[in-house]
């Protein structure tokens, strides 16, 4: 059976491949620095001698898509907000549907994904020595003999808290198998927003509103 991941990257490569995809911009090569994976992966970092990013311990291959995850999230002043969902989640830590942007001690996250990791911690796979734990690691999955959920390599110990990141890394990982074809859809999966190529809206990782290619 296929997985949710593979099922949203088909759907959205199959509306691509109706429409065409944008140029693709020139490639430009990482400059000579020593890797840094190993920490990146467990720090939400990018890697400039392998041009990739981490998140969760997993790549993200696009540079756009993982910016636009947003893994560190941005310090705010509350002031500035004009929103009222924004400024009552701001205050409780909470998530704004209407801007698809979490609060949490003090910073912004402007995606569903980065924020719900940010109420987890990193963990180190190999030191764990629970299989299921372990096993876990290497997507998602919920320990019940521990009660710990875990995504990638971030520990969740709500378990709500926990689905919620499984279910936005799942549309993470489809939409980096999307981003080669269009990076722009790919970032609009995560943010439930529109390609602005394609004039493909988005809504949890999935295509639902298909429009004609812009005249060039």
């Amino acid at each position: 059976m296929a997985s949710a991941t593979t099922t949203r990257a088909w759907i959205a490569l199959a509306a691509l491949a109706a429409l065409g995809s944008p140029a693709a911009p020139d490639a430009t090569h990482a400059a000579r620095a020593a890797c840094t994976c190993a920490t990146a992966r467990g720090s939400h970092g990018w890697c400039a001698a392998h041009d990739v990013g981490w998140l969760a311990g997993i790549e993200i291959r696009a540079r756009l898509l993982w910016d636009t995850l947003d893994a560190h999230g941005h310090e705010i002043d509350p002031r500035t907000l004009s929103c009222d969902v924004c400024r009552a989640a701001q205050a409780s830590r909470g998530f704004c549907t209407l801007h698809r942007t979490g609060f949490l001690d003090g910073r912004a996250y402007f995606s569903r994904l980065s924020w719900e990791l940010a109420q987890g911690r990193v963990v180190d796979p190999d030191a764990i020595g629970c299989p299921d734990c372990w096993i876990a690691t290497r997507g998602h999955g919920w320990c019940e003999r521990h009660g710990v959920g875990h995504v990638g390599n971030v520990a969740l110990r709500d378990r709500a808290a926990w689905g919620a990141a499984a279910r936005a890394f799942e549309i993470a990982l489809a939409a980096d198998e999307v981003a080669p074809a269009c990076v722009h859809c790919a970032m609009a999966m995560v943010t439930d927003t529109e390609c602005p190529f394609h004039r493909i809206a988005y809504r949890n990782g999935e295509p639902v509103v298909r429009g004609k290619r812009p005249r060039q």
